[in-house]
């Protein structure tokens, strides 16, 4: 075999490994995108929780009562305000 011969197919033999390496990396990626599919999916199913009562506006009135100086400057900031 003449040196061009030999180099043409050892282009052809990289060429040919190439193919196979993006032949392997794509079957890598549907892997990986089958996953995560799966993966989403199970966390969509995990937020679809059924809830024991309905949401009603003012549920917790009456329970959490504020302070009466809740909007006066604090003592730990008066330094800084001045």
């Amino acid at each position: 075999m003449s040196l061009d011969a030999l180099k043409i197919e050892l282009l052809k033999l990289r060429k040919l490994q190439r193919l196979e390496l993006m032949a392997f990396l794509l079957e890598r990626i549907a892997e990986e995108e089958k996953y995560q599919e799966e993966v989403l999916a199970q966390t969509n199913e995990k937020q679809k929780v059924v809830r024991s009562h309905k949401r009603v506006f003012g549920r917790a009135r009456g329970k959490y009562q504020m302070a009466d100086d809740f909007d006066e400057p604090l003592e730990d900031f008066k330094e800084y305000m001045e």
